[in-house]
């Protein structure tokens, strides 16, 4: 087992639960990962994550699992940002901290391969941009509180459009993924944000905290063309798990 700090954690009763413990890569995780016929890209992280990460616990070793399930952890508790450095360090604990990824150059379409060193990439600190006492709709002076982007709410994303309702709805879906509370509404569904002002809107997304996360942006160089791009690590997808080439 290994052991690492989430950029963000879990607060449960005014305790910071930020302590991860993982598992490592087995047989039975890599049949969950080749799925034929997933719903969703991502339709993998849920149970592999609920046997890989075997405990959560704050600095006096108490732990969220007493609290809440590791089902509802994986889904619903943890914001997004960590479940992507879940991802990476599964991988690090895995196969090593050596990481071999193909890129293709946005100028040539040449295909560069990069070597990446897992256990050096960067975490990035929390950013709010506004004070408590600005959390309120400047038009309306209803007051909202921020919450997070989670793994439940990047699948309802992932379903095919005319599959889900979230495609109906798709500016207000995400706009209320972003927040916890408005008013007196909790949670705050997209129905909630129908007759809201744009501008109100335009506020609660233009000001959203910006978590901590992991760095997973690759700068590369082209071999071919010498042009320089980016690509993301792609962290959530199931490959990134199953390869193990350095």
């Amino acid at each position: 087992m290994s052991r690492y700090t989430l950029p963000n954690g879990l607060e449960l009763n005014g305790k910071l639960y930020n302590l991860i413990e993982l598992d490592e890569i087995r047989g039975k995780h890599q049949n969950m990962m080749v799925n034929p016929n997933p719903k969703t890209p991502i339709d993998h992280i849920e149970p592999l994550l609920t046997d890989l990460v075997k405990d959560l616990t704050n600095s006096d070793s108490e732990s969220a699992l007493d609290q809440v399930s590791k089902k509802d952890l994986i889904l619903y508790k943890l914001p997004i940002q960590d479940i992507q450095f879940i991802m990476i360090k599964v991988r690090e604990v895995s196969y090593g901290k050596d990481y071999i990824m193909q890129l293709q150059c946005t100028n040539c379409e040449t295909k560069n391969n990069a070597k990446l060193d897992l256990s050096k990439l960067e975490v990035f600190p929390r950013k709010d941009k506004l004070s408590k006492d600005e959390m309120k709709l400047p038009k309306e002076k209803i007051e909202f509180t921020y919450g997070h982007m989670s793994l439940s709410h990047l699948l309802k994303m992932a379903v095919e459009e005319g599959e889900s309702e979230f495609t109906k709805s798709m500016l207000t879906s995400l706009t209320a993924f972003m927040l916890t509370s408005l008013g007196d509404k909790s949670p705050v569904q997209p129905s909630d944000l129908d007759e809201l002002r744009g501008s109100d809107l335009d506020y609660i997304r233009d000001n959203m905290p910006s978590l901590s996360e992991i760095d997973m942006e690759v700068e590369h160089t082209c071999t071919s063309c010498n042009t320089d791009f980016k690509q993301e690590l792609p962290a959530l997808a199931a490959d990134f798990l199953l390869r193990t080439r350095t």
